[in-house]
């Protein structure tokens, strides 16, 4: 997403996916909807693209990095507004479980629902391979990467849905884990020296299985026998990573 968009504060978290798709996940909870577990991200999958694809409709003309940041930030301010007008009216069984899920976890996760998201990895995962390429002719300028063939708009819906979609299955199974898409692809960068998307992909993928794993460790480890939400922690730390960038986004001349 950062590079598609050529925003190094791009995220699902901050364009909406995550809150969309976690708007539906709770909309089916609280209302009892009669929808199967396997269908659940597919479900999510609906509300991150939709999210995903209006703020970048909105955006489309402007060069400026940081208004759809702004935009992200709003629609995502009010998903999340809509996400507790559903809490409020669920019952409180309901309460606690989407507690739990809203801040991110992975406690009692178990085969069930890996086998619920591999699917879609499986099927994913090629295809982000595959946009090695576009990526890279991205990071040249719009301009010189439609001069060497590659239709930037399509292509950027395309990785954007790409991204929604994967972004959907983890969200069904375990919350919107936050800040995790947005730290690791600048770890990758700064540790290869080097954007290449051939390159910082999966050493994207390794380190934010890394920084997820030691999340959850801390958060069973740290108040045992109390387990916090992983997500808790990964907010901790991007918290204040997105404000530096924020800050360097904002500097005169940029």
């Amino acid at each position: 997403m950062q590079d598609a968009l050529k925003n190094p504060l791009a995220g699902p978290e901050l364009l909406g996916v995550a809150a969309g798709a976690s708007l539906v996940v709770a909309t089916v909870v609280v209302c009892r909807v009669p929808l199967p577990f396997a269908l659940l991200p597919p479900a999510a999958l609906v509300g991150g693209l939709g999210a995903g694809l209006a703020v970048l409709a909105a955006t489309r003309h402007s060069k400026n990095p940081v208004r759809l940041i702004l935009l992200g930030a709003a629609l995502t301010a009010l998903l999340n507004a809509l996400l507790l007008c559903v809490i409020s009216i669920g019952e409180q069984q309901d309460v606690a479980v989407l507690y739990q899920y809203l801040l991110g976890s992975l406690a009692g996760r178990d085969w069930r629902h890996l086998s619920l998201v591999a699917p879609w990895l499986l099927l994913g995962l090629p295809l982000v391979a595959l946009c090695a390429r576009p990526l890279n002719l991205l990071q040249l300028g719009d301009e010189v990467a439609e001069g060497l063939g590659l239709p930037t708009m399509r292509t950027r819906v395309l990785i954007l849905a790409l991204a929604a979609t994967l972004t959907a299955a983890v969200v069904a199974v375990c919350g919107p884990v936050g800040f995790i898409a947005l730290l690791t692809p600048h770890l990758a960068r700064r540790l290869l020296g080097r954007s290449d998307a051939r390159l910082v992909l999966p050493a994207g993928a390794l380190l934010g299985a890394t920084l997820l794993v030691a999340a959850d460790l801390l958060a069973r480890l740290a108040f045992a026998p109390i387990e916090l939400p992983v997500g808790i922690w990964t907010t901790a730390l991007g918290g204040p990573t997105l404000l530096i960038l924020l800050r360097h986004q904002l500097r005169p001349g940029r």
